[in-house]
């Protein structure tokens, strides 16, 4: 049916939406804590990751430039942010409710939990470690709810549907990103950045001995047809 069909879009759509925004969290709050790989807070590359989350709905504007714990907990757990991380998922659960028949009951208790999870850390101020910790949790979450998708529902119409959803929405994000990231007056940072946000680095540094550069980037990330 069309509304079994548009739900299975939008949820595919919401959960896409909320891992892309998880990624910008977890960078943001690796910016400042890892000094072996590339250091995102320096300067500019950290105020285009704040722009982003900006730009999301994840976040206020008056936001931007304040403490990374801050800005983290807000992507994460302000309700009141259409683009936040529990935004999505309580729009997401509200698209699955409409269709339970549809949806396994392990699906359906995972984003419960990651939905309450959300919810009741809601009034914490974050660290950095914090904020990591709770973005990677999630995310493994989200992992689960695809691994499940992907492995357990029957490839029927509505599954392509739920496919679809995920995979458009994956398209918008990377260009979202390509955007900010991949100009023509692109730094390292930027790159090494636009490489994690897209879960690349292990492809990019197999493929191409030689350091960071913008051409090869932009082709793995954009146009290489065995990159998912």
């Amino acid at each position: 049916p069309s509304r079994a069909a548009d739900n299975l879009f939008w949820l595919g759509r919401y959960l896409e939406r909320a891992e892309a925004t998880l990624r910008l969290v977890r960078s943001l709050c690796t910016s400042l804590m890892d000094s072996d790989s590339a250091v995102h807070g320096a300067g500019e590359t950290l105020d285009k990751l704040q722009g982003l989350l900006v730009d999301w709905g994840a976040v206020e504007k008056s936001a931007r430039g304040g403490k990374v714990g801050d800005i983290a907990g807000a992507a994460l757990h302000d309700e009141e942010a259409y683009g936040s991380v529990i935004s999505l998922i309580r729009s997401a659960r509200r698209t699955a409710a409409s269709m339970r028949e549809r949806l396994s009951e392990d699906f359906w208790k995972l984003l419960l939990n990651l939905e309450s999870r959300l919810r009741d850390h809601g009034e914490e101020r974050l660290t950095e470690t914090e904020g990591l910790a709770r973005a990677e949790a999630a995310l493994q979450a989200l992992a689960s709810l695809s691994g499940l998708t992907q492995e357990n529902m029957n490839r029927v119409a509505g599954w392509r549907f739920l496919d679809m959803g995920r995979r458009i929405e994956r398209g918008v994000n990377t260009c979202r990103i390509m955007r900010q990231l991949a100009k023509n007056d692109a730094t390292l940072d930027d790159l090494d950045l636009l490489l994690d946000l897209v879960d690349s680095q292990i492809t990019y540094r197999s493929r191409y001995l030689v350091g960071m550069a913008l051409t090869p980037v932009r082709d793995l990330v954009v146009l290489d047809p065995f990159n998912p």
